[in-house]
């Protein structure tokens, strides 16, 4: 977990080579934008990045965050900021 870290803006590219990542909770930090690669995890089943300075949000995080949300009956608005 790296929630609540008010000093992180970004978060690293190499993420999206860590194919077993289940969970990230980069919640409640400062982060700008968030690296696409993390669209090319198989695993994840938990994204959270609600409370950030998000000013982009890539296709392909969107697209996770919508796998994410059909495997847990989540409501409209996700947790990172896209929409249905």
């Amino acid at each position: 977990w790296l929630q609540g870290n008010p000093s992180l803006t970004r978060l690293p590219a190499e993420l999206g080579q860590l194919p077993r990542l289940k969970h990230l909770s980069a919640a409640d930090c400062a982060l700008e934008c968030v690296p696409a690669e993390l669209g090319s995890l198989p695993a994840l089943q938990t994204l959270s990045l609600y409370g950030n300075r998000l000013r982009e949000v890539s296709p392909a995080i969107c697209q996770v965050c919508r796998k994410v949300a059909a495997a847990s009956e989540t409501a409209a608005e996700l947790s990172c900021g896209c929409r249905t």
